[in-house]
């Protein structure tokens, strides 16, 4: 049995700036397979690493609702919210007071940028913000993460989550299909 350790653990782990705090790291995961195995693959490519792995933490609904509503946020595209929170928070600015209660979370459900860092710093005006900042499930849905943010969010994942996390290998086959789909190896 594989054990993986929050506390030690880093590859679910982001550091700012991210999709809903600029300023401060947090945990990020995706109830979508699809894009878990995008992000995967991506982080294999890009790092060199031997093989990479996908998460699968099953926390209950009741456990997540049981979350006072201070500590428990939600924002989607195409909301004004979810612009600014994106707009700001990407560009490592000051967030507004309106968003403040996105960063102040301890879980922060929400759609998920599908642009990097830089490419916000070319947008100059969250109103310029449009469909193609949000990421795509293969079916066109918008991804959804969930965003367990700072020493609260940490201890939450691992109060609710002990016993509920499954590691699963990306397999050398998977990772050549997924490269095949991206278009970055030669077909033969």
């Amino acid at each position: 049995m594989l054990r993986v350790s929050l506390r030690r653990g880093k590859c679910c782990f982001h550091a700012p700036p991210t999709d809903f705090n600029g300023r401060t790291s947090g945990f990020y995961f995706t109830a979508h397979r699809d894009i878990a195995e995008r992000y995967a693959n991506w982080s294999k490519r890009r790092s060199k690493i031997i093989s990479a792995v996908v998460l699968h933490l099953k926390i209950p609904n009741h456990e997540i609702k049981r979350l006072p509503s201070q500590e428990l946020q939600e924002l989607y595209w195409p909301s004004i919210e979810w612009k600014s929170l994106m707009w700001n928070c990407r560009r490592e600015k000051k967030t507004t007071r309106e968003t403040r209660k996105f960063q102040r979370a301890c879980l922060v459900i929400g759609t998920i940028s599908s642009k990097p860092v830089f490419a916000y710093g070319r947008i100059d005006s969250p109103d310029r913000i449009d469909d193609s900042c949000v990421l795509k499930t293969k079916q066109g849905h918008n991804g959804v993460q969930y965003a367990f943010q700072g020493d609260k969010g940490q201890d939450f994942l691992e109060d609710v989550g002990r016993g509920c996390l499954s590691v699963h290998l990306v397999s050398a086959r998977e990772f050549r299909q997924w490269e095949r789909e991206q278009g970055l190896i030669c077909l033969p």
